[in-house]
Formats: C-alpha cells, structure tokens, sequence
C-alpha cells in the first residue's frame, strides 16, 4: 500500500515538474518571439529614419543645385515660397486702370522684403514661376506687396492656367488648358461664353502654390491655336487682322507660358510660348500645334 502511495506521489511530481518546464519553455519562446518582434520593429524604424534622412538630404541636394541655379539665372536674386491662393478682386485691380494686369500677382509684404533686400528691381520687371499641386503651372508679374501674409492673391488668367476653365471647357483642358484640336471644335461658341463668364466670378483657387521668382527671356514670336471654329466667324481670317487682334490681346500681359489659356474676347484660345514683351509678334493658325522662338 505504501509503496504504491509513494508511486503515485512520484508520478505527480514528475508529472507537475514536466508541466513547469512546459510552461517555462513557453515563457521563454514567447519571450524570445516578443523580444524578436521589438528588434525587428526597431530594425524596421532604424530604416525607415534612414531612408527618411536619405530622401531628406537628397531633397536638400535637389533644392540647394535649383537654388544655386536660380541665383546663376537670376543674377544673385532667389525666391520660393509656399504660399496659400485666393482670388483677387478683379474690380479692384481694373479700376486701378493699370496696363498689364490681367496676370499679376499681388504678394505679401514680406515677399517684397526679400527681393527688395536681394535688389531683384534690377533685372527689371519681377516675374514669378505659380506651380499648384495639380502640376498646372504658369508665369506671372506683381501687381503689388499688399496681399495678407502667407496669401496670394491671383487673377482670372492664372487660375485658369493653373486649374483649367470652369464649366463647358474644363474637360478640354486637362493639362494646364491644353486640349487637341478635335476636341476643341466640338465646344460652341455658348458654351464658351459661359465659362468666361464662370471664369470671371467663380473662385476656383484653392490650397496652396509655390511661387519662383524667375528671369525670364523676352519673347520675339508666339504662335496660337485656336480653340473654337467660331473664332475665325467672329474675329475674321485676315492675316493683318489676325496679327493686329492677337497683339492688343497681349497688350494686357507680361508673360505667357506655354499651355496658357488667352483670352481673346469673347472667345479662349490656347496660347503657347514662354515670355513677350510688346515687341512681340503673334499668327493664330487654324491647326497648328504650339511653337515658340525667344531671344536670349
């Protein structure tokens, strides 16, 4: 009987010592799995930094070869600013009576400072690179540093450069305007009344742009494309005319880039050319892709 009482108590002890080792083999794999999962968490943060402060220093490199690029092209002036877009009151800006206003800026106070201090008056006229977020992007003057800080205030013809026309044209321009010629000569003369007229009273500009100051060429030569057959109805096929309307149209810029929409009242059409000045000749054939020569 005794010996079976000692049998039995030596069977649960071996039988409780086999369980503890049990679980402590458990404890010690799971703790060796939980110690695995930290060191590659670790692992995994340790490159995701690095790859972080690779792209960050090779986002520094891009940045500082543009910058000394825009020093060698702007002759010791640079400027580039995240700026929020707004609307500018075109009421106001046209009862200034100013000529070439139809694509100015107006900037914050602290944007003039700093090209003032750089004294960027002396490469004449400041222009300025508007890029959104879109990947529309254009070129336009200063009107003036009276905008609210960290605001931008943009005409009619740069927000549509930036977003494209509102309303019927807007399916044509699905890269800053730009749009074939069969697809433009599908759009009516009514449908393109009513997106100037949206384009003139609806605020379309939203987020945020950068804005480049830039020293751009001055353009001898800029070829249009008409976007409407109805402009040929309304404007005529005289080349002297042609010539003589396109060129009091530009008479209100101080820069086009290429894919910019121009208006030519009261028709759109798609300008294509990188900078003028009021030596600029214009043509506007009926189905000629963009072209643009330009002095040094």
């Amino acid at each position: 009987m005794l010996t079976g009482e000692l049998k039995a108590a030596a069977n649960k002890l071996q039988k409780e010592q086999a369980e503890r080792a049990e679980r402590e083999r458990q404890r010690l794999a799971k703790e060796k799995l939980i110690a695995e999962r930290q060191r590659q968490r670790h692992t995994q943060r340790e490159e995701e930094a690095r790859a972080r402060r690779l792209a960050a220093i090779a986002a520094q490199a891009v940045e500082d070869e543009r910058h000394q690029q825009d020093l060698e092209e702007n002759r010791g002036v640079y400027l580039r600013v995240q700026l929020a877009a707004a609307p500018a009151d075109a009421e106001l800006v046209a009862a200034r009576g100013i000529k070439r206003a139809a694509d100015k800026l107006i900037l914050p106070p602290s944007v003039g400072a700093l090209l003032m201090a750089q004294d960027a008056p002396k490469n004449g006229a400041m222009l300025f690179e508007v890029a959104a977020s879109n990947g529309g992007k254009t070129h336009a003057g200063v009107l003036e540093f009276t905008a609210p800080e960290g605001v931008v205030l943009l005409p009619s013809k740069v927000q549509n450069c930036l977003w494209g026309l509102p309303g019927a044209c807007s399916n044509a321009s699905s890269s800053n305007g730009a749009s074939s010629s069969d697809e433009a000569d599908d759009i009516s003369e009514e449908e393109s009344r009513a997106a100037v007229d949206s384009a003139s009273t609806t605020g379309r500009c939203s987020g945020h742009v950068w804005v480049r100051y830039r020293r751009l060429p001055k353009g001898t030569y800029v070829r249009f494309q008409p976007q409407l057959r109805a402009f040929h109805e309304v404007v005529g096929t005289d080349p002297e005319v042609l010539r003589q309307s396109l060129e009091q149209c530009l008479l209100g810029y101080c820069t086009l880039s290429q894919g910019d929409w121009v208006q030519v009242t009261p028709l759109w059409l798609l300008a294509a050319v990188a900078a003028l000045d009021h030596r600029c000749q214009a043509d506007a054939p009926t189905r000629i892709s963009a072209a643009a020569n330009l002095s040094s």
